[in-house]
Order: structure tokens, then sequence, then C-alpha cells
């Protein structure tokens, strides 16, 4: 299933006023699997946008290409301005409505780092080590010390004896 279908799926979800309790797990395995992907289900606005441009990132990655050559050229081939407006015509087509490079180039920027943070996340809950207790380290400490009054306290006998 695309990201596309799940992200209409959780809109819907989203906005209804009232949810039993499958369409409210289903809700919150949507944010879970939409948040893992990149796509930040807290910012409503744009998501349908983002998804498309997650389930179609080679062709957005072909159109940055292709219109950062055209910006930096002097002059650009007749092939290449066709590609160029043929790969504006398939995103237009897809319904990304802003074609601004920079934007797009964010978008795929923003994708890659959100699901690196949130793969940072499930990485630290789960191999995350131990907390060691300040207390216990307190209790081996009063330990040693009351060992060290014993041994004092029948070491002092015998010095005296020797005497």
């Amino acid at each position: 299933m695309k990201i596309l279908k799940k992200v209409e799926r959780f809109l819907e979800l989203s906005n209804m006023s009232s949810r039993n309790e499958s369409e409210q797990k289903e809700l919150v395995s949507l944010r879970r699997m939409l948040t893992a992907r990149g796509l930040d289900p807290r910012h409503q606005t744009g998501l349908r946008e983002r998804a498309i441009v997650f389930d179609n990132i080679k062709l957005v990655q072909d159109y940055i290409e292709i219109a950062e050559r055209a910006e930096h050229a002097d002059k650009i081939s007749g092939k290449a301005q066709n590609a160029l407006n043929d790969t504006i015509a398939k995103l237009r087509k897809l319904g990304i409505e802003n074609i601004n490079r920079r934007s797009l180039q964010t978008i795929l920027n923003e994708l890659k780092q959100n699901a690196k943070a949130a793969d940072r996340l499930k990485r630290t809950k789960t191999t995350r080590a131990p907390h060691k207790s300040p207390a216990i380290d307190e209790e081996i400490y009063d330990a040693d010390d009351e060992y060290d009054e014993e041994d004092d306290v029948d070491a002092a006998p015998a010095e005296t004896a020797a005497f």
C-alpha cells in the first residue's frame, strides 16, 4: 500500500470527532508508521504533498537534478528543456502543486532527517544500558566502611596483647 493512501486514512481518522477502539488503534499505528517513514503527522498541512513526494522520490530527485543543471547553465538544449517540461508535467499530474526545486529539496531533506531521528529513538529505547542507581553505590561504600571498622577492632586487641 502506498504511503499516500495511508496518509489519507490517517487524515480521515484524525478528523473524526469520535472513534471506536479499533479506529483509535489504527490511528496510533498509522501515526507511528508515518513517523518512522519521516512524515511528521503532527503537521497535517502539507502532509498529503509530502506523501506524494515520498511515494515518487526518484522522480522528484530527477526533477531536482534537471532543474539544477538548467538553472546553472547559460543555455539549455532543446532535449534538456523537453525533459524538464515532461518532469514538471508528471509532478503536476501526481498532485504536487509547488514545483520549486528548493522547496522539493527541503521536503526530501526533512523526510530523511525525520526518519533518521525516529530510528535513533527506536534504537535508544531497545539498547539502552540499565541505569545504575547511586543508592547502590552508597550501600557498597557503607558496607566497606563497616568491614574496615571490624578489622580495626580485631587488630587492636592483638596489638595490646603483644606489649
